[in-house]
């Protein structure tokens, strides 16, 4: 057995043998989950991945995939120290398209567009839904009623229910998957008060890579539609 699934083996064993013998209840064990997983977020400053999203209705029983890529990037703002969350898909199959959110702005852009169009990012929870799983402690049981759904070896399912009206108005539950060596998100899955559901699985992670700020910006795209 390599060190490092050592390492990962005798974590999940702290998970479930009793401490001072005493078994280890659900909500400590979620305390202590919750705690790797801050301490994983905090020392993420940039992520980036290959994605699969997936769209079920099942009202129509209508399934619709798509593939491409992820970036996130959180940043200080230098005027008030707030932290900025940043996200953006560049959707590549079956139809091109990118979406960015940098914190106050969303801006869409796709092949047929002249330009891309920029708005103001008025209902922050679309935003909360992608950078939930990076979020400190602290956050993630302010915004959410966070319970455990399963754990083992490989991966954590967390069960993410919104506290807040807003929340509560556009989706009933998050489900993140994390996995147990990274303690970092594998797969998000958003079920929306209409049972419609979002997932999007995470592959080829990689964080702590250098992303230039004008990626989630206009900037960025200006040789995409200046060719027309």
């Amino acid at each position: 057995m390599k060190i490092a699934n050592i390492y990962i083996f005798l974590a999940l064993i702290f998970l479930v043998l009793p401490v001072s013998g005493k078994k280890l209840t659900k909500e400590k064990k979620l305390q202590i989950i919750l705690e790797k997983i801050d301490k994983a977020a905090n020392k993420v400053k940039t992520f980036s991945a290959s994605f699969k999203q997936t769209d079920l209705d099942p009202v129509f029983d209508e399934l619709d995939e798509s593939y491409g890529s992820f970036l996130f990037q959180k940043a200080k703002d230098e005027r008030d120290k707030e932290t900025i969350f940043k996200v953006r898909f560049d959707y590549k199959k079956p139809d091109k398209s990118i979406t960015i959110i940098d914190g106050s702005k969303v801006i869409i852009y796709s092949p047929e567009m002249e330009a891309p169009q920029e708005t103001y990012l008025v209902d922050k929870v679309k935003l909360q839904v992608f950078i939930a799983c990076f979020l400190s402690k602290k956050k993630i049981e302010k915004n959410y009623e966070v319970i455990l759904e399963s754990s083992n070896p490989k991966k954590i399912i967390l069960q993410l229910i919104p506290r807040t009206q807003a929340g509560k108005n556009h989706f009933r539950e998050l489900r993140i998957t994390f996995s147990a060596a990274t303690w970092l998100p594998s797969t998000i899955r958003q079920i929306k008060n209409n049972s419609q559901q979002t997932t999007i699985m995470f592959k080829n992670v990689h964080t702590n890579r250098i992303i230039s700020p004008q990626t989630f910006t206009t900037k960025s795209l200006k040789h995409l539609y200046r060719r027309k």
